[in-house]
């Protein structure tokens, strides 16, 4: 059987203000289409790390924190102000089922 490589989020920023606003209240279809709908936009905030994993929003800074720590210490810059790269935070969490979506 093939895997499945191609995302199909059809989720729209309106559709991810409407979850509900507890985590533990969303299903792992809803998580899934949060996070295939984070990994389609390609970068993801500050704000929006605490709906990709979920988390709090504390927890979420922290994670965006070391990343950009990781960034810089490795010599580069962050081309886009407040935004880091989906395939870091999926690296960072260990979401291997996700890394098939990049190449």
């Amino acid at each position: 059987m093939k895997e499945e490589t191609t995302l199909g989020s059809e989720l729209t920023r309106q559709d991810l203000r409407n979850l509900p606003t507890r985590k533990s209240l969303w299903t792992g279809n809803q998580i899934e289409e949060v996070r295939k709908y984070f990994i389609q936009m390609g970068w993801i905030s500050k704000e929006d790390i605490h709906m990709f994993v979920p988390c709090g929003r504390p927890k979420g800074r922290e994670v965006y924190e070391k990343i950009v720590e990781d960034i810089r210490a490795q010599g580069h810059i962050l081309p886009m102000s407040n935004r880091i790269p989906v395939k870091m935070v999926v690296d960072e969490l260990g979401l291997t089922q996700y890394k098939k979506y990049f190449k």
